[in-house]
């Protein structure tokens, strides 16, 4: 029976932007609801303002000046006639404050009480109302003391290693594990410097750390009728850097006693604190002990979200909405059925090998995923198009890779084929990354843990000479036939078009050939010289010449060296060539050397400089003219798409010039600090 409260939600404004908004806006579309969008300068010509009804602005490109304002968002729904307010995940979603001006302006929130984002979005006070109804949480100290001495102290009882957690954190922001007391300090420093830039708030929790742990969590959903349900389970464990990389629904391996507690908690927890609208409950699971321990419960949709949707064919946006117009849920908790398996994987403008740098600039192009497994189902939740710009203001998440399919390995392989099928031309992306973890051993068994991830790093992996040259002659024929195929559809059927001027060159007798330079995952660099057209082909690379036949398939790329054959598998990513052949994988870089910067911290400076990886701020200099420093001290910290950098100097020196203050907005490769190094000067030989 329909709540005496309910009533029709007509306009929705969407208080947020990129995928998540996109995704909303799908949803009222199918329901016939309006909507309104709004946005940051930086977002005026963004996916998600085309993809809504109106679209209004609400500021300057900072987060914190646009979509962090909850008078500007208000404000907007009351000027478009909205009548609700969806605030998506991140951002405002867990904001008490702007629950409760939506109470006051007669805006519905689609979301939780002011009360339950209070009781829950705190992680010192969801533990203490978890330990009250005796559920498990990690041992840590979640105490009031919050002064540097305090914590320290706590550090010390609790042991190392250990976990800092900023209280209202999340999306992988204001956490550092901490191994060692000679540490602490310093991780604290930075994780409260994230929390107040990502959250407004300092507040941090200890907690121990657990490396064999595994991440699952339990979708609830509660109405205003005092009805809770659990809508089954994710697994959230791979991680990088404490922020969810793949998800998948339901958790693998799980002793069933143990799940159907965590579902259980999940439900106790929410019933306690008078949980309406969805949420999510996550734990920490042991697979050896098939012990749990409560992690936090966060009081909105999540990322991850799709993948339950696709195993219980349930939309969680419309049901957030019904909850939302007082209607109670629609099916009981036996209707719950979980049907196959889903994996999603996170999409980012990122540079793996360069430890996760965010990547900025202008999308020139899409090629929506797919997959050849005739049981798979694919879904693509994007934010982004051609012409899109990814700026150092949000987050690099740009879509959301799905796979459904009737059983877990044929999901597995269904988005390993959408990931390579998928294109974004303009920035480089994790994609390949992604395909590498969705292949380990690990993933594949399911007995990865969160710290998995840490120390994976398949570009840098040692290959055998074999491997090495077989993946250099793939990466240097995959940019020759592009190139040929460009200048073929150029010309047509022009015979003098589709004719390489070095044939006519090699026919007078001159050795014309392209010469092509990359560089390696590692660092090494690698100078090439190819000669021939039209299938065959002289590759010569330190002083190795082989002779090469090589076409495309649908495979990949099947090249013949000598008697033997093999395909690779050659894939553009934002401007580097990710190379397969069978389990070696190999990233490299095509460069033009009369352009390539010399070797530094990661710009334009020479090699003693720290320059800016990613456009950022600089909140910290922490060191002046003539200090002395060591190899990898910090230097700067620059904040950037909500994260703290830390630049740390090259080698041990002296520094000669500090070129920024805290405060300033750098450009991506601006040169911060220069240094006077410890080593020798290359000796020169005599003067001719």
């Amino acid at each position: 029976m329909v709540s005496a409260k309910a009533r029709k939600i007509r306009k929705i404004l969407i208080a947020n932007r990129g995928e998540i908004a996109c995704r909303i806006a799908a949803t009222c579309r199918r329901l016939g609801i309006a909507t309104v969008a709004v946005y940051s300068e930086a977002d005026a010509g963004a996916l998600h303002v085309r993809s809504c009804d109106e679209a209004v602005a609400i500021g300057p490109a900072e987060a914190v000046r646009s979509y962090l304002v909850p008078d500007k968002l208000v404000k907007a729904a009351l000027d478009a006639g909205a009548d609700a307010i969806h605030p998506g995940y991140g951002f405002l979603s867990e904001n008490p404050g702007l629950a409760r001006a939506c109470a006051q302006a007669g805006v519905a929130f689609i979301g939780p009480s002011p009360e339950a984002i209070e009781a829950m979005g705190s992680k010192l006070q969801s533990r203490r109302i978890a330990a009250r109804e005796g559920i498990p949480c990690v041992p840590g100290y979640d105490d009031d003391g919050q002064d540097d001495a305090a914590l320290a102290a706590a550090a010390l009882r609790l042991g190392f290693p250990l976990i800092i957690k900023a209280s209202m954190g999340g999306g992988g922001k204001g956490i550092r594990v901490v191994r060692e007391q000679k540490d602490f300090a310093e991780a604290l420093d930075v994780v409260r410097r994230e929390a107040t830039a990502a959250f407004g708030d300092a507040r941090v929790l200890l907690e121990r750390f657990v490396p064999a742990g595994r991440h699952i969590e339990v979708q609830v959903l509660g109405d205003t009728q005092g009805n809770v349900l659990h809508l089954a389970d994710r697994e959230c464990t791979l991680q990088r850097r404490h922020q969810k990389i793949i998800e998948e629904a339901p958790a693998p391996l799980i002793a069933e006693g143990a799940r159907g507690q965590m579902r259980d908690y999940a439900l106790g927890l929410a019933r306690a604190i008078g949980y309406t609208s969805l949420g999510t409950v996550e734990f920490l699971y042991d697979s050896a002990t098939h012990e749990f321990f409560l992690l936090e419960m966060n009081t909105r949709i999540q990322v991850e979200h799709p993948v339950t949707e696709m195993v219980t064919g349930l939309d969680l946006v419309e049901l957030q909405i019904g909850v939302a117009e007082g209607r109670p849920i629609p099916f009981a908790q036996a209707d719950v059925r979980v049907n196959g398996h889903a994996i999603e994987a996170r999409l980012n403008a990122e540079q793996p090998e360069h430890d996760f740098a965010p990547a900025i600039g202008d999308i020139a192009g899409v090629t929506p995923p797919r997959s050849c497994e005739p049981e798979a189902i694919i879904r693509f939740d994007t934010g982004i198009a051609a012409g899109s710009a990814v700026t150092p203001y949000y987050d690099s998440m740009l879509a959301k890779v799905i796979a459904w399919a009737p059983a877990r390995e044929v999901s597995r392989q269904a988005l390993i084929e959408a990931l390579d099928s998928l294109r974004v031309q303009g920035l480089p992306t994790n994609a390949a990354y992604l395909q590498d973890v969705l292949r380990t051993e690990a993933f594949a068994t399911s007995t990865a843990t969160t710290s998995f991830l840490d120390g994976f790093k398949p570009w840098a992996a040692e290959l055998s000479a074999e491997d090495a040259s077989r993946t250099l002659v793939a990466a240097v024929l995959h940019v020759v036939l592009g190139r040929e195929e460009a200048r073929a559809a150029a010309g047509g059927d022009d015979p003098w078009a589709s004719l390489g001027g070095w044939r006519l060159l090699d026919r007078a007798g001159y050795p014309a050939a392209w010469g092509l330079h990359f560089e390696d995952g590692r660092g090494k660099r690698l100078a090439v010289t190819v000669r021939g057209s039209r299938g065959r082909f002289v590759v010569e690379e330190g002083g190795a010449r082989l002779d090469v036949l090589a076409r495309r398939s649908a495979e990949g790329l099947v090249i013949r060296l000598g008697e033997r054959a093999f395909t690779a598998q050659v894939r553009d990513d934002g401007g580097a060539l990710a190379v397969r052949l069978g389990t070696a994988r190999r990233l490299l870089k095509p460069f033009d050397p009369l352009e390539l910067p010399e070797a530094s911290a990661g710009g334009k400076g020479g090699a003693r400089d720290v320059t800016a990886p990613v456009p950022g701020l600089v909140v910290d200099v922490l060191v002046n003219p003539g200090d002395r420093v060591e190899t990898g001290q910090r230097v700067v910290v620059i904040e950037a798409m909500k994260m703290m950098h830390n630049l740390t100097a090259p080698e041990a020196g002296t520094v000669a010039e500090v070129l920024c203050r805290r405060g300033d907005a750098v450009e991506m490769g601006r040169t911060l600090v220069r240094f006077t190094s410890d080593a020798p000067e290359e000796i020169k030989g005599p003067q001719a």
